[in-house]
């Protein structure tokens, strides 16, 4: 049986029952701290052939403050932990969060973290409309 290759752009593969079976997803969750403190920690996995499964974890760095761009969007500097499942190496990663729609860039690896997006929220290749 022959089968139709998928655009790179989708993040859905077909597996051999010819369902759709996700590469990546990601979720985020409120975190309470002591006092009345609280943040957004944002969690997302990705798959792919060359590097099998990531999953990774951002937080906001211990100290961090909200900072406003020029175009008026808010900004928290966050630590990104990406594990690979496959060597089982750990690195870290400098991120932004960006508060009005709560997704987490990292610009090291081109990469973004969006619990938003459609079917689970996305975590993968940035691509960016500029």
């Amino acid at each position: 049986m022959r089968t139709r290759k998928m655009s790179s752009h989708t993040r859905t593969r077909r597996s051999n029952d010819g369902d759709y079976t996700k590469k990546s997803g990601c979720r985020s969750k409120v975190v309470k701290t002591e006092g009345n403190g609280e943040y957004v920690c944002v969690y997302g996995w990705n798959v792919s052939k060359e590097r099998g499964m990531i999953s990774a974890v951002a937080s906001p760095y211990k100290k961090a403050k909200v900072v406003e761009s020029k175009s008026g969007k808010q900004w928290i500097a966050y630590v990104v932990k990406i594990t690979n499942k496959r060597t089982l190496q750990t690195s870290f990663h400098n991120g932004m969060f960006d508060k009005s729609n709560n997704r987490v860039y990292i610009k090291d690896l081109n990469m973004v973290m969006s619990p938003s997006g459609g079917r689970g929220g996305y975590f993968g290749k940035h691509i960016s409309n500029n």
